[in-house]
């Protein structure tokens, strides 16, 4: 009996799983990474298959996600599932999976009750980023791991709601002008390409407005995705609202 008949999930691989799927909201997408799945969430504990990739990596994958849930109150449909063949264009591949995403979550909306405004539309510049901690998590083998936890947090325009969202989600509506911008006490992070590292540095200004980030800085910890980046700094002026 081969290691792919003899998985089971462990508690910590259920409690993540079952987080991850509560912080997403209806009409959310989840897609494992590289593993050729699409979820949507929709309803309050019901998960749709929505896409397949006809490759046994996705089909142990999926066979994991329903161990995973089998037991809880979460239900997963299966029926209008599509069967996609692999691409012989990767890159096309993931790119078209991108805009569909990003298509999905334009249509998300605020959870409080008689609002309807829609997450993209909110100021997602003024986000805050959360560091929940350690946290049990599933790998892209679904092995359970320890991993950190973090969430992205905005206010929402037409009511007092703060919205809490997965960084994956985050990205899909801010885009990456967005996702590599971190907001703190201290100033403003934006990543820099390449080509701006050697502007900056050509001109002189690095040593002056620019910051290479490790995993802390002024005692904060900073976002795994904004690690080992190089940024333009600018401060917050005095009297400034981030």
């Amino acid at each position: 009996m081969n290691e792919e008949e003899t998985w089971t999930p462990t508690e910590k691989d259920i409690e993540w799983t079952i987080g991850h799927l509560s912080s997403i909201t209806i009409g959310g997408v989840w897609a494992p990474g590289g593993s050729g799945l699409e979820y949507e969430r929709t309803g309050e504990s019901t998960l749709s298959l929505r896409k397949i990739t006809q490759h046994p990596d996705s089909g142990e994958m999926h066979r994991r996600v329903l161990l995973t849930l089998d037991g809880t109150d979460w239900d997963i449909i299966e029926e209008e599932a599509e069967m996609v063949l692999p691409s012989l264009n990767p890159q096309e591949e993931q790119y078209q999976q991108l805009l569909r995403q990003q298509a999905i979550a334009a249509q998300w909306e605020c959870l409080t009750e008689d609002c309807s405004c829609k997450l993209v539309d909110m100021p997602l510049e003024n986000a805050k980023w959360i560091n929940g901690g350690m946290q049990a998590a599933l790998d892209e083998n679904a092995q359970g791991i320890e991993m950190e936890r973090w969430f992205v947090e905005f206010p929402c325009n037409e009511c007092d709601n703060i919205i809490r969202i997965d960084p994956k989600d985050y990205g899909l509506l801010g885009g990456d002008d967005l996702f590599f911008r971190w907001v703190t006490d201290h100033g403003v992070y934006t990543v820099l390409t390449r080509e701006q590292v050697v502007d900056m540095v050509d001109s002189d200004l690095a040593t002056t407005v620019c910051t290479a980030l490790g995993s802390m800085l002024n005692d904060e910890a900073v976002p795994p995705h904004m690690r080992g980046t190089y940024c333009l700094h600018a401060p917050i002026q005095s009297g400034e609202e981030e």
